[in-house]
């Protein structure tokens, strides 16, 4: 097993150091250019032929390394160098942009999302090639820079170099562990859609007194939202369900077999859980809506 003494895990560590250090807030537009310069020599460090495409607004990081012996394998790993801003700042006990070493812990923004998943992945190659004498198969890094603002250009990217990024896996990004210790590996991922819905009863605000006989937007947009799902978290719009794929046998079984998370002692839920075919089934295949927020005048 490798020691945290060991000389690549002390490098890697610096690598992270030196990589939260940089304050990629995409939502603020800065250290872009500087992020993704500071990836174009870790990878080159690490033997990887680089490449910074910056066709669009914000820099794409891509990079390949081949094992000595070819492989007709490729795995593409994913990972984006922005972070969320570190607003509110005085929540934070340490600088948001400077890595905290504790006993248990390390804290950074960005580290848990996702600079340290990329460090770590880098640095398992690295024991991977020291023990073995060689990496397994060819690896590709794909690392963008808009992740945390909707990825606004990475469907141009990828379709501008869809060849190039060709693989036979992708690994997301990210890696966690149940409430067990246990490491999870996820097949697939749920995509998100977010719309907004907004209802207007006057051109100016009104007096209280006056919702006895004017009716209200907020009363309005509150029957529209409750009117999305039954109260078993059924969703009642039309075609709602239409296009989705019902999981394989192989993919329940998968899942019928993982833990079960007893969501409410977890959480100290008040109310029961929704409707549901199983915890572990709803909480991987089936869509859902959700209330992100809801605001209105007083």
């Amino acid at each position: 097993m490798t020691k945290l003494t060991d000389p690549i895990i002390q490098s890697s560590l610096q690598d992270l150091s030196d990589y939260i250090s940089l304050p990629s807030v995409s939502a603020k537009k800065q250290y872009q250019v500087e992020t993704a310069q500071f990836l174009k020599k870790l990878l080159s460090d690490f033997g990887a032929q680089v490449q910074v495409f910056d066709d669009y607004q914000v820099p794409l990081v891509f990079a390949e390394i081949k094992p000595q012996t070819p492989s007709s394998t490729t795995i593409l790993i994913y990972n984006h160098y922005d972070v969320q801003p570190e607003e509110p700042v005085e929540l934070w006990n340490s600088d948001p942009f400077k890595l905290k070493v504790t006993s248990d812990k390390l804290i950074g923004r960005g580290v848990s999302d996702c600079k340290a998943d990329l460090i770590s992945r880098i640095t398992a190659l690295k024991i991977y090639r020291q023990q073995h004498g060689d990496l397994p198969c060819n690896i590709k890094f794909l690392i963008e820079g808009e992740e945390e603002v909707a990825s606004e250009h990475l469907p141009d990217y990828l379709q501008k170099y869809h060849q190039l990024l060709a693989a036979d896996l992708v690994i997301w990004e990210s890696g966690s562990k149940n409430e067990h210790e246990q490491f999870s590996i996820q097949g697939g991922n749920k995509g998100v859609l977010c719309f907004v819905l907004v209802a207007n009863s006057a051109a100016i605000d009104l007096h209280s007194s006056f919702a006895a006989v004017v009716d209200s937007a907020t009363w309005r947009l509150v029957a529209a939202l409750a009117s999305l799902r039954d109260s078993d978290g059924t969703i009642k719009v039309p075609g709602f369900y239409d296009d989705v794929v019902e999981p394989t046998k192989r993919e329940q079984d998968l899942v019928n077999q993982a833990i079960t998370p007893d969501l409410q002692q977890k959480w100290d839920l008040q109310l029961p859980l929704l409707k549901n075919k199983s915890v572990n089934y709803n909480l991987t295949f089936s869509p859902t809506i959700n209330i992100e927020g809801l605001s209105s005048g007083w």
